[in-house]
């Protein structure tokens, strides 16, 4: 992955982290959306590790894990131990996921759970981000398979019937 994709997606984790921080302090975000009240830290980690375990299945969902695929998601997870707010404890956790089987109805299953704590902006944003790092991922390699074509189609088709929440 390139510096400025790295940045890209930080970017993304860090508006959203933002957002529930200053909804958090004002029970509504800085642009007049409301708000869910949660523990805002820990739905940012259950999105970095979602969007981690979204490309790690993405990368090996042809039946090869390609050095370049796995490159990818190691520069993202070294920025995102870069973040403050993620203890190295929670980022062995992050990594440890990669390690269990993943299915693409289990994470389509945990996209549509973990959207509905955020509010209808921040559901963009997580899911644009996601899907861009799908895309990534799947471009990494410089080849796309049938298996990747096939899931992400999938993916998109599963999480384009979720309604946004307004």
């Amino acid at each position: 992955m390139m510096k400025g994709n790295t940045y890209f997606f930080l970017e993304k984790f860090g508006n959203l982290a933002k957002s529930y921080y200053i909804c958090n302090k004002k029970e509504h975000s800085s642009n007049g959306l409301t708000c869910k009240t949660m523990d805002n830290i820990e739905q940012i980690i259950n999105a970095i590790t979602l969007t981690a375990k979204t490309g790690t299945y993405f990368a090996k969902c042809d039946g090869e894990y390609d050095e370049r695929e796995e490159k990818f998601i190691a520069t993202f997870l070294k920025a995102i131990k870069q973040i403050s707010d993620i203890r190295s404890d929670t980022y062995g956790t992050i990594k440890a996921s990669l390690d269990e089987t993943i299915t693409l109805n289990n994470l389509i299953n945990e996209t549509k759970q973990l959207m509905s704590h955020f509010n209808a902006q921040e559901q963009r944003v997580l899911k644009e981000t996601i899907e861009q790092f799908i895309r990534e991922i799947i471009a990494a390699d410089h080849k796309l398979s049938n298996e990747e074509h096939t899931n992400y189609a999938a993916w998109q088709k599963a999480l384009n019937d979720v309604s946004i929440v307004g």
